[in-house]
């Protein structure tokens, strides 16, 4: 009797915990999709929906006439079935891009790759989502993974700077369980245990914000995320293709023309002299790019470059900062095309 006292106690307090986890869970994803809400409510972004893992993806199926999202929740047509080279693109805002099917720099790098030899296509799949950082990128993996592309073509750390303020830095290098649970600083694993170590004054505690000058900032964040999701993608078996990053912001010094200042839009922590404090900054993100992509001997593709020795002004290639125009997303997908035939991928 005794034993079976104990064995229904430790049942039932096993029942209970798993009964607390799962509402705790519930709880948690309700309150990340009240955030989505309350954060994305200005947006007008009806083809895109609330994720609990990477914060949110592009709805399936959804078709404006000058943007469309396929069965399988990415940007461009249906999938066909496949039998040649598949290449992966993911990025943010600059690859999801503009609006027009054939606009997208995604689109441009099919175009360009296929040409008209139809013995030997390449699928380009356009996995961009506006806004994305490197932070949502990491909890998408598993599911661009399905798809198992040859090659993923990685535009990334413009959405971050935007959305990093170096001013309120915070140290973020720890293994997150989704996009939500990074501002609160909560590593969870499990949820009723998380809730008794805090009410217990036992919890994790959160550093504070590190505040650093464009000249002194190391964007260590973007370098701990970027390497994780690089380690990633190759165990996938794809073959990485970093990019370096493209801006409104020439490197150039000399003073900008008043058509290009009109689509400045430049975080408000910048200092007075924001262009020049701007091109200190991404050139700390391009740095890293170029410094990963040597030390894991990954296939780098210079578009900055690209967009240094165009012809075309600056203001017609970029709708802001970042964000490409057609006309900069054919600039964009010339240089991906041409540098993935020099490495012999495609």
């Amino acid at each position: 009797m005794k034993h079976k006292g104990l064995i229904f106690a430790g049942a039932a307090a096993i029942s209970a915990f798993g009964l607390a986890e799962g509402v705790l869970r519930l709880r948690d994803k309700a309150a990340a999709r009240a955030r989505y809400r309350r954060e994305h409510w200005t947006l007008a972004r009806p083809w895109e929906q609330f994720d609990y893992r990477s914060g949110w993806e592009l709805r399936p199926g959804f078709d404006s006439g000058s943007i469309r999202i396929n069965r399988d929740g990415f940007r461009g047509p249906e999938l066909g079935e496949r039998w040649g080279k598949r290449i992966l693109c993911l990025g943010g805002s600059s690859t999801f891009g503009p609006s027009g099917e054939d606009a997208p720099w995604p689109r441009v790098l099919q175009e360009l790759l296929n040409g008209d030899d139809a013995s030997a296509p390449v699928e380009v799949i356009n996995a961009g989502v506006t806004g994305h950082t490197t932070d949502n990128m990491r909890f998408r993996l598993d599911k661009v993974g399905e798809y198992a592309p040859d090659v993923t073509v990685l535009l990334a750390g413009d959405e971050d700077l935007l959305a990093d303020n170096i001013t309120r830095y915070r140290d973020n290098r720890q293994r997150f369980s989704s996009f939500w649970h990074i501002e609160s600083q909560r590593s969870i694993r499990c949820h009723a245990c998380s809730l008794f170590l805090e009410t217990a004054g036992c919890g994790e505690r959160k550093p504070s914000p590190l505040c650093y000058s464009p000249d002194e900032f190391v964007p260590f964040n973007f370098e701990y995320t970027l390497r994780g999701i690089l380690e990633a993608l190759i165990r996938q078996g794809t073959i990485p293709v970093l990019v370096t990053i493209p801006s409104l912001v020439p490197d150039d010094p000399a003073p900008l023309d008043e058509m290009t200042r009109e689509k400045l839009n430049l975080p408000v922590w910048l200092n007075e002299d924001a262009p020049a404090a701007f091109r200190t900054v991404r050139r700390s993100y391009d740095t890293i790019v170029r410094a990963l992509a040597k030390e894991e001997e990954i296939p780098l593709i210079d578009a900055a470059h690209a967009f240094e020795v165009t012809a075309l002004p600056r203001h017609a290639l970029f709708e802001d900062v970042f964000r490409l125009t057609a006309r900069g997303c054919r600039v964009l997908g010339e240089a991906v095309a041409r540098s993935l035939r020099e490495e012999g991928l495609v």
